[in-house]
C-alpha cells in the first residue's frame, strides 16, 4: 500500500474516532478557547460534530460525512447541516464536483433536475416547489455537501435550504446512471460506474 494511502486511512480513522477533520481543526481550536464572535455581535456556541467515514471498496475514494449542529444564543432552535469530504486515495487530494464531471457538460443542471424531483418525492405534496428549486437549483453552492456512494451522488441539504426547519436536513441520491454520460473517464469514480 502506498505511503500516502496509509496516511489517508490513518487520518480518516482519526476523523471517525475524534470527529476532527483538517477542514475544521483550525475552527475547533478557536472554539475550544471559548465562543467566537460572528456578525451582529452574536456568539457561536460550541458546535456538535458527528462523523462517519466510509472507504469505498474497489474504488479510489474515501468519504467522510460530518453532521453539524450550530446553536446561536437566543435562537429558537439549532441549525443543522452536513459537511462532507471526498478524498482521492491515490493522490490524497479532496475531490470536488468538477473533478468528477466533464467540463461544459452542464452536470449541475442534470444534478439539479434529479435532485429537485427526488426532493419533491421525499418532502411530499405539501412541499414548497420554489423553495426546493432555489435550494437545489443548478448552482454549485447548492451541492457543496455531497458524498460519493455506490448508488449515486448523495446530496445533503442543511436546515432551511430546501424546506422549512420541520423538514429536517434532507438527503437524496442522484443515481450514477443519470450522470454517467457526464462523468470524466479519468475521475476516481469511473471504474466504479463504467459497467453500470
Amino acid at each position: 500500500m502506498p505511503k500516502k494511502m496509509n496516511w489517508i486511512i490513518a487520518a480518516s480513522l482519526s476523523l471517525c474516532l475524534f470527529g476532527v477533520s483538517s477542514a475544521d481543526a483550525r475552527y475547533r481550536s478557536k472554539a475550544a478557547a471559548g465562543p467566537i464572535s460572528i456578525e451582529r455581535g452574536h456568539r457561536l456556541a460550541p458546535t456538535t460534530w458527528i462523523s462517519t467515514t466510509t472507504a469505498m471498496p474497489n474504488t479510489k475514494v474515501l468519504v467522510t460525512k460530518h453532521a453539524v449542529s450550530n446553536y446561536w444564543r437566543g435562537a429558537a432552535h439549532p441549525v443543522h447541516g452536513y459537511m462532507t469530504e471526498n478524498t482521492n486515495l491515490m493522490t490524497g487530494k479532496k475531490i470536488r464536483l468538477r473533478d468528477l464531471f466533464k467540463p461544459n457538460s452542464r452536470y449541475t443542471r442534470t444534478i439539479s433536475q434529479n435532485a429537485v424531483k427526488a426532493l419533491k418525492r421525499e418532502l411530499g405534496p405539501g412541499a414548497d416547489a420554489s423553495w426546493i428549486k432555489d435550494g437545489a437549483g443548478a448552482n454549485l453552492k447548492n451541492f457543496e455537501s455531497f458524498a460519493i456512494t455506490r448508488k449515486g451522488l448523495e446530496l445533503n441539504f442543511s436546515s432551511y435550504q430546501v424546506a422549512c426547519y420541520a423538514a429536517g436536513t434532507p438527503s437524496v441520491v442522484v443515481p450514477w446512471k443519470a450522470l454517467k454520460s457526464k462523468v470524466r473517464h479519468d475521475s476516481p469514480i469511473w471504474s466504479m460506474i463504467k459497467n453500470d
